[in-house]
């Protein structure tokens, strides 16, 4: 758990730096099949799990979370500006770290 704190966060405010973004937090909460979110008071969560994840996915699910700081939405407005922060087709993102969550990710055991 510690690990994660002294990867992820920076990691988050470094792409939040990039982007010229603020937040209000960040929160890494217990393992939870929700990769993260971000509150209406700029507040950012991600599950531990995201540590398990390859770095494109990684990526993927920080920029979508910093995209909910402009939209809380899934609106066409933020699948365009998150297509914008990543340089490539977002929505094709989205649907490639579904299938791998799906058929390559191995969650571990917990109890």
């Amino acid at each position: 758990f510690v690990e994660s704190h002294d990867l992820l966060i920076p990691y988050v405010n470094s792409c939040a730096s990039d982007l010229g973004l603020s937040f209000k937090r960040i929160k890494i909460t217990s393992p939870s099949l929700k990769w993260g979110s971000c509150s209406s008071d700029s507040s950012l969560i991600f599950s531990l799990f995201v540590m398990l994840l390859p770095n494109r996915y990684l990526r993927y699910l920080v920029m979508h979370e910093l995209a909910h700081l402009t939209y809380l939405n899934h609106s066409d407005d933020f699948w365009y500006l998150l297509s914008n922060y990543l340089e490539t087709d977002a929505m094709v993102e989205d649907k490639a770290l579904e299938d791998f969550a799906r058929n390559e990710l191995r969650f571990p055991v917990l109890f």
